[in-house]
């Protein structure tokens, strides 16, 4: 940690020279990464003001970025999205959440299948990949492709579970033991 920094959303940072900027970025980058949930929004505001430079965040985020809520990451997903070019670093793991995406959120689903109403429990898994999705493709647009074919497998699996739920929410299914 930066001794010279105390409270990073106090500093003027409009006026702040690059060094500055980029010493900010890296204290905020170890302080999230210890996990503060008091500072954590702060600080990533503070990231979001910084622009481009608070790339120099990254490394300590990304390190720590399998240990932190999931509420943390899904917002440390939109602030990587922010940085565009500057955000490349983060490219390894968007890809990895969204390979991830295909086994980990049809398990969630046919877990979840059943009584509460269908969006409350689908809508923070499909949030978040439609965060890690736009993520993606804003640091690196080459990769829309990519992202597309991981996306219509995720569809084609979601259609055929859909599909169950919906008769088997309706009666339409007779045997109780049907599964895909």
């Amino acid at each position: 940690m930066d001794p010279g920094i105390r409270d990073p959303a106090l500093l003027d940072l409009d006026r702040a020279q690059p060094k500055v900027k980029i010493r900010v970025a890296r204290f905020i980058g170890e302080r999230l990464s210890t996990r503060n949930p008091q500072q954590f929004f702060r600080d990533l505001g503070v990231l979001e003001r910084l622009g481009p430079l608070s790339g120099a965040a990254l490394p300590p985020i990304l390190a720590h970025f399998s240990e932190m809520d999931p509420y943390s990451q899904f917002s440390l997903i939109g602030w990587f999205g922010s940085l565009n070019n500057a955000g490349r670093p983060a490219l390894p793991l968007l890809r990895e959440e969204l390979n991830g995406l295909d086994k980990k959120e049809i398990h969630f689903f046919r877990l979840s299948c059943g009584t509460p109403p269908l969006p409350e429990y689908l809508s923070p898994e499909l949030s978040r990949a439609a965060g890690v999705i736009q993520a993606i493709v804003a640091i690196d647009p080459g990769s829309t492709d990519f992202v597309l074919s991981k996306l219509r497998n995720l569809l084609e699996t979601r259609r055929k579970d859909l599909e169950y739920f919906c008769h088997r929410e309706t009666g339409k299914i007779t045997d109780p033991n049907h599964r895909l």
